[in-house]
């Protein structure tokens, strides 16, 4: 009996492996039919599906979809648009101290290291033309955005961090 149940449980492993890659590759292409946008005219309604469900949606414009960036996807939110990043990598200021960075040509953030492991915004100055906007004061990873008044779309990313040991930071930042 018992050597029976061992044998059912055996084939019924090797099946499941071996129809698995058959199952998944159907599964796949349902998903991806359903996630294909519909080929419509500029007056006809469309569908979208944000959770695999079709919803009807009129639309007197070309129909929309959501982008691979869109944050119900689960991906990042930072734009293509922008560009490699630059990155610092220094030994981290004592404790108490603080220490400029340069971010682009938006302005500088004074970094003070709170701790042995997080750091603080101690200062922020902007160059002319420029705002900012700190989105992480504190913390084991600091962030400031600085915005560009005369192009709002154009923005300045910056952001700290220590290393594990705390032996240095690491400083990047990013024009978008």
């Amino acid at each position: 009996m018992r050597r029976q149940f061992a044998v059912l449980c055996a084939a019924g492993c090797l099946g499941l492996v071996a129809f698995s890659p058959v199952l998944a590759a159907s599964a796949s292409s349902s998903t991806a039919a359903a996630k294909k946008p519909p080929k419509s005219s500029a007056s006809s309604s469309s569908t979208t599906s944000t959770s695999g469900k079709a919803a009807s949606k009129k639309s007197s414009t070309t129909p929309t979809t959501a982008s691979q960036g869109s944050p119900s996807q689960g991906s990042p939110s930072q734009s293509s648009a922008c560009g490699t990043p630059q990155t610092a990598h220094e030994p981290a200021p004592a404790q108490g101290a603080s220490q400029n960075y340069p971010a682009a040509n938006a302005g500088a953030v004074d970094v003070q290291r709170a701790s042995q492991s997080d750091l603080k915004v101690a200062n922020v100055t902007a160059n002319s033309g420029w705002t900012y906007k700190v989105i992480t004061p504190s913390g084991p990873r600091i962030s400031v955005r600085f915005i560009d008044q005369a192009t709002p779309s154009s923005a300045v990313h910056f952001a700290a961090q220590m290393d594990q040991a705390g032996r240095d930071i690491h400083v990047r930042v990013t024009n978008c």
